[in-house]
């Protein structure tokens, strides 16, 4: 898979935060009790903000906390002690070039991490194999074949108003 395989659930959608967080379940679940080596990691992640971006960002992340979204904010002195190369002054004349502003504040997104992708896929086959699917490589898949999951008897079936589900697939 082609993909860096970071993850957070610093969201302020309701669903996008439930959807992120029974994923981040769901990672946890192939490594700790199917056993899968994902490299499931959960570091963190860090978004450094100048006070104005902080204050706008206020109302959304009073709503994450809320709904029990793990942050942690760190004020500057914090930051230099836990970073202690970080430069938060970009009042200089490169960082007025390059419009930067000035680190104020970190906000730290406790569950957020990494997972290798490529990991997690040969996972996904793994548990689709033990189901009785089949993985083919190299194949194009040229139609897909849908069933209606309740049959109305109507010519045509799957409408577009029916729940379908995938029946099959043929191949070149």
């Amino acid at each position: 898979a082609k993909s860096a395989g970071g993850f957070r659930n610093v969201l302020a959608s309701d669903k996008n935060r439930l959807l992120a967080d029974s994923t981040i379940e769901w990672f946890s679940h192939l490594q700790n009790n199917l056993g899968y080596d994902l490299k499931f990691s959960k570091i963190g992640y860090l978004w450094l903000l100048s006070e104005d971006e902080h204050v706008k960002l206020k109302d959304p992340l009073n709503k994450m906390l809320s709904m029990g979204v793990e942050l942690r904010f760190l004020e500057k002195e914090e930051l230099r002690l836990v970073i202690p190369d970080l430069i938060t002054d970009q009042s200089d004349e490169e960082g007025e070039l390059m419009g930067l502003k000035s680190i104020d504040v970190g906000i730290f997104g406790a569950r957020c991490g990494t997972v290798n992708t490529d990991a997690l896929v040969r996972s996904y086959e793994s548990e689709f194999l033990k189901l009785g699917g089949e993985a083919r490589y190299n194949t194009t898949a040229t139609r897909l074949s849908l069933n209606p999951k309740k049959k109305l008897g109507i010519p045509g079936e799957p409408l577009v108003c029916q729940d379908v589900t995938l029946t099959g697939a043929k191949t070149d």
